[in-house]
Protein backbone atom coordinates (compact mmCIF):
# COMPACT_ATOMS: atom_id res chain seq x y z
CA UNK A 1 0.00 0.00 0.00
CA UNK A 2 1.28 3.09 -0.98
CA UNK A 3 0.96 6.39 0.87
CA UNK A 4 2.75 9.83 1.59
CA UNK A 5 4.86 9.82 4.60
CA UNK A 6 7.33 11.05 7.17
CA UNK A 7 9.45 14.31 6.26
CA UNK A 8 10.64 14.00 9.88
CA UNK A 9 14.22 14.36 11.03
CA UNK A 10 14.57 11.62 13.50
CA UNK A 11 15.27 11.89 16.88
CA UNK A 12 17.99 9.39 16.60
CA UNK A 13 20.13 11.55 14.21
CA UNK A 14 19.83 14.41 11.63
CA UNK A 15 18.25 13.61 8.16
CA UNK A 16 21.67 14.78 6.87
CA UNK A 17 23.66 11.90 8.27
CA UNK A 18 20.96 9.64 7.89
CA UNK A 19 21.44 10.26 4.36
CA UNK A 20 24.73 9.59 4.03
CA UNK A 21 24.93 6.42 6.00
CA UNK A 22 21.95 5.27 3.51
CA UNK A 23 23.82 6.59 0.16
CA UNK A 24 26.75 4.54 1.71
CA UNK A 25 25.08 1.17 2.21
CA UNK A 26 23.35 1.80 -1.39
CA UNK A 27 26.90 2.01 -2.53
CA UNK A 28 27.94 -1.10 -0.88
CA UNK A 29 25.47 -3.06 -1.69
CA UNK A 30 25.72 -2.02 -5.62
CA UNK A 31 29.23 -3.18 -5.06
CA UNK A 32 28.54 -6.64 -3.89
CA UNK A 33 26.22 -7.32 -6.37
CA UNK A 34 27.98 -6.46 -9.83
CA UNK A 35 31.87 -7.51 -8.63
CA UNK A 36 33.54 -10.01 -7.69
CA UNK A 37 34.90 -10.09 -4.24
CA UNK A 38 37.51 -12.26 -2.61
CA UNK A 39 37.07 -14.41 0.25
CA UNK A 40 39.05 -11.98 3.18
CA UNK A 41 37.49 -8.68 2.26
CA UNK A 42 33.99 -10.45 2.58
CA UNK A 43 34.80 -11.83 5.97
CA UNK A 44 36.09 -8.17 6.80
CA UNK A 45 33.44 -6.66 5.69
CA UNK A 46 31.16 -9.36 7.89
CA UNK A 47 33.06 -8.30 10.96
CA UNK A 48 32.65 -4.79 10.44
CA UNK A 49 29.15 -4.45 9.41
CA UNK A 50 27.93 -6.49 11.72
CA UNK A 51 29.47 -4.57 14.86
CA UNK A 52 27.96 -1.52 13.34
CA UNK A 53 24.76 -3.05 13.08
CA UNK A 54 24.86 -4.05 16.54
CA UNK A 55 25.70 -0.07 17.57
CA UNK A 56 22.55 1.08 15.16
CA UNK A 57 20.36 -2.16 16.83
CA UNK A 58 20.90 -0.56 20.63
CA UNK A 59 18.98 2.47 19.44
CA UNK A 60 15.00 2.56 20.12
CA UNK A 61 12.61 2.04 17.19
CA UNK A 62 11.42 4.52 14.56
CA UNK A 63 7.80 4.92 15.63
CA UNK A 64 6.96 5.15 11.41
CA UNK A 65 2.84 6.31 12.80
CA UNK A 66 4.69 9.51 14.73
CA UNK A 67 7.04 10.48 12.38
CA UNK A 68 4.36 10.72 9.53
CA UNK A 69 2.40 12.74 11.87
CA UNK A 70 4.43 15.43 12.32
CA UNK A 71 5.61 15.65 8.54
CA UNK A 72 5.18 16.26 5.47
CA UNK A 73 1.14 16.43 4.15
CA UNK A 74 -0.22 14.86 6.97
CA UNK A 75 1.42 17.29 9.37
CA UNK A 76 0.17 20.36 7.60
CA UNK A 77 -3.46 18.96 7.37
CA UNK A 78 -3.14 18.44 11.20
CA UNK A 79 -1.65 22.14 11.55
CA UNK A 80 -3.88 23.98 9.18
CA UNK A 81 -6.77 21.49 9.45
CA UNK A 82 -7.14 21.52 5.36
CA UNK A 83 -5.12 19.05 3.15
CA UNK A 84 -2.61 20.98 1.14
CA UNK A 85 -3.53 21.85 -2.49
CA UNK A 86 -1.40 20.46 -5.75
CA UNK A 87 2.22 20.96 -5.66
CA UNK A 88 3.11 23.72 -8.49
CA UNK A 89 4.23 22.47 -12.09
CA UNK A 90 7.71 21.86 -12.37
CA UNK A 91 8.42 21.45 -8.87
CA UNK A 92 9.57 18.28 -7.34
CA UNK A 93 7.92 15.90 -4.93
CA UNK A 94 9.28 14.85 -2.03
CA UNK A 95 6.93 11.62 -2.03
CA UNK A 96 8.38 9.70 0.85
CA UNK A 97 11.96 9.94 2.38
CA UNK A 98 12.09 6.56 4.06
CA UNK A 99 10.82 4.61 0.81
CA UNK A 100 11.97 1.50 -0.71
CA UNK A 101 11.92 3.55 -3.72
CA UNK A 102 12.16 6.61 -4.20
CA UNK A 103 13.12 7.82 -0.63
CA UNK A 104 16.77 9.50 0.10
CA UNK A 105 16.75 8.11 4.02
CA UNK A 106 16.27 4.35 3.10
CA UNK A 107 19.53 2.41 2.53
CA UNK A 108 17.85 -0.18 0.23
CA UNK A 109 15.91 2.86 -2.25
CA UNK A 110 16.11 2.84 -5.89
CA UNK A 111 17.19 6.38 -6.11
CA UNK A 112 13.59 7.14 -7.85
CA UNK A 113 12.93 11.11 -8.56
CA UNK A 114 9.46 13.15 -8.70
CA UNK A 115 8.22 16.25 -9.93
CA UNK A 116 5.12 17.57 -11.65
CA UNK A 117 4.87 17.98 -15.40
CA UNK A 118 1.60 19.68 -16.17
CA UNK A 119 -1.16 17.40 -15.06
CA UNK A 120 1.03 14.55 -14.77
CA UNK A 121 3.86 12.90 -12.68
CA UNK A 122 7.20 11.79 -13.64
CA UNK A 123 9.63 9.81 -12.15
CA UNK A 124 13.38 8.97 -13.45
CA UNK A 125 15.32 6.48 -12.22
CA UNK A 126 18.43 4.43 -13.01
CA UNK A 127 18.55 0.87 -11.62
CA UNK A 128 21.85 -0.55 -10.46
CA UNK A 129 23.03 -4.22 -9.85
CA UNK A 130 21.60 -4.65 -6.92
CA UNK A 131 17.87 -4.57 -8.96
CA UNK A 132 19.27 -6.94 -11.56
CA UNK A 133 16.59 -9.77 -12.64
CA UNK A 134 17.95 -11.37 -16.08
CA UNK A 135 21.08 -10.67 -17.05
CA UNK A 136 21.43 -6.72 -17.71
CA UNK A 137 17.14 -6.30 -17.00
CA UNK A 138 15.53 -5.25 -14.03
CA UNK A 139 13.44 -7.36 -11.57
CA UNK A 140 10.00 -7.33 -12.99
CA UNK A 141 9.04 -7.02 -9.41
CA UNK A 142 11.20 -3.79 -9.25
CA UNK A 143 9.45 -2.22 -12.39
CA UNK A 144 6.44 -2.97 -10.71
CA UNK A 145 7.01 -0.91 -7.22
CA UNK A 146 8.19 2.07 -9.56
CA UNK A 147 4.91 2.21 -11.23
CA UNK A 148 3.11 2.22 -7.92
CA UNK A 149 5.09 4.88 -6.77
CA UNK A 150 4.93 6.51 -9.36
CA UNK A 151 1.30 6.83 -9.29
CA UNK A 152 1.40 7.50 -5.63
CA UNK A 153 3.23 10.33 -6.43
CA UNK A 154 0.28 11.61 -8.88
CA UNK A 155 -1.17 12.12 -5.40
CA UNK A 156 0.45 15.55 -4.39
CA UNK A 157 -0.46 16.97 -8.24
CA UNK A 158 -3.78 16.05 -7.30
CA UNK A 159 -4.03 17.66 -3.85
CA UNK A 160 -5.04 13.95 -2.82
CA UNK A 161 -4.67 11.29 0.16
CA UNK A 162 -5.03 8.18 -1.63
CA UNK A 163 -3.84 4.35 -1.23
CA UNK A 164 -2.99 1.67 -3.61
CA UNK A 165 -6.47 -0.22 -4.04
CA UNK A 166 -4.93 -2.46 -7.52
CA UNK A 167 -2.54 -2.48 -10.19
CA UNK A 168 -2.06 -4.02 -13.42
CA UNK A 169 0.57 -4.26 -14.98
CA UNK A 170 1.64 -5.13 -18.75
CA UNK A 171 5.40 -5.73 -19.24
CA UNK A 172 5.99 -5.12 -22.93
CA UNK A 173 9.61 -5.50 -22.80
CA UNK A 174 13.24 -5.29 -20.95
CA UNK A 175 13.85 -2.39 -18.49
CA UNK A 176 17.57 -2.22 -18.81
CA UNK A 177 20.12 -1.19 -15.68
CA UNK A 178 22.36 1.65 -16.33
CA UNK A 179 20.12 3.58 -18.21
CA UNK A 180 17.85 6.13 -17.24
CA UNK A 181 14.44 5.41 -17.12
CA UNK A 182 11.13 7.71 -17.02
CA UNK A 183 7.73 6.87 -15.88
CA UNK A 184 4.74 9.31 -16.10
CA UNK A 185 1.32 8.70 -14.27
CA UNK A 186 -1.46 10.45 -15.09
CA UNK A 187 -5.21 10.30 -13.65
CA UNK A 188 -7.24 8.64 -16.43
CA UNK A 189 -10.98 9.14 -14.59
CA UNK A 190 -12.61 8.82 -11.34
CA UNK A 191 -15.67 7.49 -9.29
CA UNK A 192 -16.55 9.02 -6.48
CA UNK A 193 -13.80 7.95 -3.82
CA UNK A 194 -12.06 5.31 -6.43
CA UNK A 195 -9.23 7.39 -8.83
CA UNK A 196 -8.13 5.67 -12.42
CA UNK A 197 -4.08 6.42 -12.84
CA UNK A 198 -2.50 5.26 -15.84
CA UNK A 199 1.38 4.78 -16.09
CA UNK A 200 3.95 4.51 -18.53
CA UNK A 201 7.03 3.62 -18.58
CA UNK A 202 9.85 4.32 -21.30
CA UNK A 203 13.69 3.78 -21.94
CA UNK A 204 15.88 5.87 -24.23
CA UNK A 205 12.03 6.35 -25.94
CA UNK A 206 11.32 2.58 -25.95
CA UNK A 207 8.01 1.94 -23.70
CA UNK A 208 8.60 -0.98 -21.33
CA UNK A 209 5.56 -1.06 -19.54
CA UNK A 210 1.94 0.39 -19.54
CA UNK A 211 0.06 -0.06 -16.26
CA UNK A 212 -3.63 1.09 -15.01
CA UNK A 213 -4.17 1.44 -11.51
CA UNK A 214 -6.91 2.22 -8.80
CA UNK A 215 -6.40 4.44 -5.96
CA UNK A 216 -8.78 5.07 -2.94
CA UNK A 217 -9.44 8.31 -1.89
CA UNK A 218 -8.89 8.55 2.29
CA UNK A 219 -10.40 10.94 4.57
CA UNK A 220 -7.28 12.87 5.94
CA UNK A 221 -8.73 13.00 9.44
CA UNK A 222 -9.58 9.50 9.63
CA UNK A 223 -5.91 8.53 8.92
CA UNK A 224 -4.47 10.79 11.41
CA UNK A 225 -7.37 9.50 14.11
CA UNK A 226 -6.08 6.21 13.60
CA UNK A 227 -3.04 7.15 13.69
CA UNK A 228 -3.66 8.25 17.60
CA UNK A 229 -2.72 11.71 15.58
Amino acid sequence: MTQAADHQQGAEGSDEAAERAAAAVRRLGHALAGHQVPDDVLLRLADVVGALAAEVEAGGPRDGHAAMAVGGRLAEFKRTGRWPGPVADGSAIDFDRRSVVGGHLNPFAMGARYERRGDEVRCLVTLGLAFEGPPGRAHGGVVAALIDETMGALMPVLGLMAFTGRLAIDLLAAAPLGVELEFRAWLASREGRRLHVGCEGTAAGVVFTRAEGIFVEQDPARILTAMGG
